[in-house]
């Protein structure tokens, strides 16, 4: 209780202590994810790195190209798609970057560090506004989220700046609003909150899971009535409209699809019933506690067929249904009582709830970036059981800070030993070999990795080109052992072949790959490639046409027609498809040249 005696110095004093202990701390919390990922920012671009970075258009045009990135989705900068997610806000940070420091690696991986540790110190604040400057559950559960391992893929990969941006402005808002609420309602506070809030949506759509966390945290933190929390919430629906009025404006699709039938990608979407539906989801939410309890082995993939479907009597099932129910027993055990440990749940879920598969499907059957946000509530948790261990058991403090150092030490060294493997392409897949054994994708990209490595060797001649199109060939191979109907693998097991000159495995591999996507572009195309090889035109122009068919544009099709009808002796045929390929690639050369010569032909024969 405050001391109403107290001189006008003594409370500034007072005051003037709590702000040093409070920069203190946000400084530890800060400084401490700073040393724990600088390993990263001499890494390398690895995954989906560069397409949101140097091979996004958008993002290369640098501030330049801010105002185009809020009109599109997410991967129009990449493919010209609108069709998929809308995350401008970290498009708009990488042109920034891009613009200042050039886009390098280091200079992206630099500042997933920066607003990593911003992440971490945004959180911790937030603690402490909720908790209380006395308390040590602040600090605690900051620095075991600054520690914890399941965040490496966050930090170390550069695409998944989304991730990291998202959750800071979720924590910023609910400092905010605690400000608001707390210190004198000054609607500056309130409105900071609601901006933030739109901020987190924008870099990435997780963020709307925030919307369930403003009733909770009035409810714990404060002691506003029902009404008024219900009140405050629904001021936060207008960022959400805002959210979506963004979203329907730049894409093809107001809303997120539920249509994902890739089972590479989501092994949930071949559910045979609602009962392997059922329990294949919340199996996944057991591993997912189980990655926060023990985090290891960690893996970059989990897809097919790494994490199997189960049904109802699954011993992983069972399990995580026993472990969510005891969750929810102890929630609202806890939520008329106002613990920690509830809100701590209620975070947990909230946060999680959106990326679990349940309330639709989404295009991953797990992840690890996943839990990024989630995992706070459970290093909340986690500070709250070693702070009421202590208080149990009437430890020292020194006893709780050996305690917590252990586990910090051992989420460290976990955290640094992980994060190598996101140095380079390579070691990530190959680390993936080992750790995702069963997934098809894992094995997919690394075979993808030496036919790339042959692929950017010039000399035909070169032992060590072929003898990595062979490699390539043993792992896509492993692939379709595990999915035979990866159409990826099969197309790339096709490519590796035809660079060997291997046409007849190639063509058998194409083939293949259109009996699983009978629309795959790259496959029809080299069936018709291989087939002009062979002189065999009338074959080859039925693939290229099929291809044509749904996607009239593509050049390689129409400059390839061209070659066959200039071939056959028809140049008014050739003249008519290398003038459409020029108008979609009109700085190509090669059609400019064979545009030349089939008017010199035309001429002649006109003469």
């Amino acid at each position: 209780m405050r001391n109403k005696n107290k001189t006008k110095t003594e409370r500034q004093s007072e005051t003037m202590s709590a702000g040093a202990k409070t920069n203190w701390g946000l400084w530890m919390v800060m400084l401490a994810a700073m040393v724990l990922y600088a390993i990263t920012i001499g890494f390398d671009f690895v995954l989906d790195d560069e397409i949101m970075t140097r091979n996004n258009k958008l993002v290369n045009k640098g501030i330049a190209g801010i105002r185009e990135i809020f009109g599109h989705g997410t991967l129009y900068g990449f493919n010209g798609m609108d069709d998929q997610s809308y995350r401008p806000l970290m498009l708009t940070v990488f042109a920034i970057e891009k613009s200042f420091f050039g886009g390098t690696a280091g200079a992206y991986h630099f500042f997933n560090v920066v607003y990593y540790a911003l992440a971490c110190g945004a959180f911790y604040v937030f603690l402490q506004k909720a908790l209380g400057r006395e308390s040590l559950i602040p600090l605690l559960g900051a620095l075991l989220f600054v520690a914890h391992p399941i965040h490496t893929e966050v930090v170390a990969n550069i695409k998944s700046r989304d991730e990291i941006l998202s959750f800071l402005f979720v924590a910023l808002s609910l400092v905010y609003l605690l400000i608001y609420v707390q210190d004198g309602t000054k609607s500056r506070h309130l409105v900071i909150s609601l901006v933030c809030y739109l901020a987190a949506t924008l870099a990435k759509e997780t963020g709307l899971a925030m919307l369930g966390l403003i009733p909770l945290t009035l409810w714990f933190f404060t002691r506003q009535k029902a009404e008024r929390i219900a009140g405050i919430t629904a001021l936060y629906l207008a960022p959400v409209a805002l959210y979506f009025l963004m979203r329907n404006s730049a894409m093809d699709n107001m809303f997120f699809s539920s249509d994902i039938k890739d089972l590479v990608n989501n092994t949930l979407s071949g559910a045979s019933n609602d009962g392997e539906w059922f329990a294949s989801r919340t199996m996944i939410l057991g591993r997912y506690l189980g990655l926060l309890l023990f985090p290891h082995p960690l893996s970059f993939d989990y897809s097919y067929n790494q994490v199997p479907l189960v049904g109802p009597a699954d011993p992983g099932f069972i399990l995580a249904l026993m472990a969510y129910t005891a969750l929810a027993v102890l929630f609202f055990w806890g939520l008329a009582k106002k613990k920690v440990f509830a809100y701590a749940i209620g975070f947990y879920v909230v946060m999680l709830i959106l990326v679990s598969n349940f309330l639709t499907p989404i295009g991953a059957t797990m992840a690890e970036r996943f839990l990024f946000s989630a995992s706070a509530g459970f290093c909340l948790a986690l500070a709250w059981a070693l702070s009421a261990l202590t208080d149990r058991f009437q430890w020292s403090r020194n006893t709780l800070y050996g305690l917590a150092g252990v586990i910090l030490l051992l989420y460290a060294v976990k955290t640094f030993t992980r994060s190598q493997v996101w140095a380079t392409q390579l070691e990530l897949f190959e680390s993936g070999l080992i750790t995702a054994p069963n997934s098809a994708r894992a094995q997919n990209h690394y075979g993808s990795y030496w036919r790339m490595q042959a692929e950017s060797n010039p000399n035909p001649q070169d032992k060590r080109r072929a003898e990595s199109f062979e490699k390539s060939i043993i792992y896509y191979q492993k692939a379709l052992d595990i999915y035979p109907g990866y159409s990826e693998a099969q197309y790339n097991l096709g490519v590796s072949y035809l660079a060997l000159n291997k046409l007849e495995e190639a063509k058998t591999a194409f083939e293949n790959t259109l009996k699983i996507d009978s629309t795959y572009q790259g496959a029809l195309n080299n069936v018709a490639v291989i087939a002009f090889r062979k002189n065999d035109y009338t074959t080859a122009l039925n693939y290229w046409n099929r291809l044509l068919s749904f996607n009239p544009k593509n050049f390689d099709a129409l400059y390839n027609c061209g070659a066959v009808y200039f071939n056959t002796n028809q140049p008014q045929k050739a003249l008519e498809y290398f003038q459409r390929a020029l108008a979609v690639n009109p700085g190509h050369q090669g059609c400019v040249q064979n545009i030349q010569k089939v008017k010199a032909a035309l001429g002649s024969a006109g003469g």
